[in-house]
């Protein structure tokens, strides 16, 4: 084990879990804003019955961390569990007192904030749990950006928790929080890279052969002898 890139790592993925927890405490609870996801019903039941938000966030994330266990391997739920842990940990010694009086800007710096630490996260090879998780494992067979992915799923969430609470204004707020950070996420996590490469060849046969023991997507088109020497 290289003990100086992981102790880089878990310093990088702390500060993620810093900026997280920030986000949470003083931009989006304050105004009561919703984050979306497993944080956004931990959020939503806080508001609603009390509790302790960082910790129903951790309570919430056991299930999908588990599950993500056995689809995304060690390594990576290892350190979705570190930033969960420490990000839980931040929200406990953060006060919950908002630094912008304007529900706009808790929403848009909300989200700039959970992005740099979701993305942050992902690109060092774990994940600030809830969706995140779930994106992860869905990007893993459709070519979707993670970012796009974490915003669509949460943006459901919120939609259904407006229907139910029947209070739009901070659902609408909170969604821009979430486009903002699910955009942001993606200008971060930057290993979501397209690649094309045109291959011209007479051997066509023996090239599928290659390419498609690769688990990769293939698009092919046979060139007839005739047009190359």
């Amino acid at each position: 084990m290289n003990y100086v890139r992981f102790a880089i790592t878990a310093l990088i993925m702390t500060i993620g879990s810093l900026l997280i927890a920030f986000g949470f405490n003083r931009l989006l609870i304050p105004h009561q804003l919703l984050s979306g996801g497993l944080s956004g019903f931990a959020m939503i039941i806080g508001y609603v019955v009390g509790g302790n938000i960082g910790w129903l966030y951790l309570a919430l994330n056991v299930p999908v961390l588990v599950w993500g266990l056995y689809r995304l391997g060690e390594r990576f739920i290892g350190w979705s569990i570190y930033s969960v842990l420490t990000a839980t940990f931040f929200m406990q010694i953060i006060p919950v007192a908002p630094i912008a009086n304007d529900i706009l800007l808790g929403a848009v710096f909300g989200g700039i904030l959970l992005g740099l630490g979701s993305g942050i996260a992902l690109r060092y090879g774990g994940s600030s749990g809830g969706f995140d998780i779930v994106a992860s494992i869905v990007t893993q067979k459709r070519d979707f950006p993670v970012g796009m992915v974490i915003f669509l799923l949460n943006g459901l969430v919120v939609v259904l928790l407006g229907l139910i609470t029947r209070s739009w204004e901070p659902s609408l707020y909170s969604l821009v929080s979430i486009f903002t950070a699910g955009k942001v996420v993606d200008l971060v996590h930057i290993r979501h890279v397209k690649v094309t490469a045109f291959i011209v060849t007479t051997k066509t046969d023996e090239m599928l052969q290659r390419l498609l023991t690769r688990p990769r997507g293939l698009l092919s088109f046979r060139l007839g002898v005739d047009i190359l020497p």
